[in-house]
């Protein structure tokens, strides 16, 4: 329950002129309880305002003066609109960018002119690069994994696919390597720095790869870790260098 007070006020608020909404923020209280203490008090509540239009770069304009330090009252009352609308566009603004400030007729305004369909040489011409840039990626992962042409490019890895469009992009460029491909920019660029970074294990993968041949392929990582930490190389470093997978005795890890 409001205080009596609470009550008054608000009733004197929209007797005096006051939106709904605004009474309820200078009283303190929720709109719906104005509503039922106007229509209890017999007090008609202002009509509402007809919606004003702004086009997109008045919104822009209010909302650059709102964070220069004006008032948004100020500026609201200038516009014809309330403070609400204009810190609701600073906020939009910020959180979803300026499209959201933009109405359908501001969009189009806004649009590029539609450009000539293209002839059937152009789309010959796309098509044939289409084909092949998918040619070159089903040969880039034959060699890769070393099977028949009925490799699957699923099959590569991240590190794979990065490597692999590397070395399309100067033929086909970066996007389009990238979308034939399925791999994400930050992934590739990820890939590439891993790739470039020095093996803090590279002298201790000849050792790994030695001890597992010399046992025939019958030692898996817990012995070659064993043999590794017995003979050169800490053993923090062979477990490192071995230690990745049972089944494979040579992977390293990275941890």
């Amino acid at each position: 329950m409001y205080p009596l007070e609470t009550r008054e006020l608000a009733v004197e608020a929209v007797a005096a002129g006051f939106s709904l909404t605004e009474a309820a923020e200078l009283a303190g209280c929720s709109r719906t309880a104005v509503v039922n203490w106007a229509k209890a008090a017999g007090v008609a509540p202002p009509p509402r305002k007809k919606a004003v239009y702004l086009p997109f770069d008045r919104k822009m304009e209010l909302v650059a003066r709102l964070e220069a330090g004006e008032r948004a009252a100020d500026l609201a009352a200038e516009a014809g609109v309330t403070a609400a609308a204009v810190s609701g566009w600073r906020r939009r603004l910020r959180e979803e960018g300026a499209l959201s400030l933009m109405t359908d007729s501001d969009i189009a305004a806004r649009a590029p002119e539609p450009r000539e369909a293209p002839s059937e040489l152009e789309e010959l011409r796309a098509r044939c690069e289409e084909l092949e840039l998918r040619n070159a990626v089903l040969e880039g992962t034959i060699d890769i994994l070393k099977k028949d042409p009925g490799a699957d490019l699923s099959a590569l890895t991240a590190a794979e696919r990065a490597a692999l469009a590397d070395r399309l992009r100067g033929r086909f460029g970066l996007r389009a390597a990238l979308a034939a491909l399925s791999l994400p920019r930050s992934t590739f660029y990820d890939r590439l720095a891993a790739a470039s970074a020095p093996d803090p294990y590279a002298a201790l993968r000849p050792l790994v790869r030695a001890a597992f041949e010399a046992s025939g392929g019958a030692y898996g990582y817990r012995r070659v870790r064993a043999e590794l930490a017995r003979g050169a190389g800490a053993p923090q470093r062979a477990r490192g260098a071995a230690g990745l997978d049972p089944a494979r005795p040579v992977a390293v890890s990275e941890k």
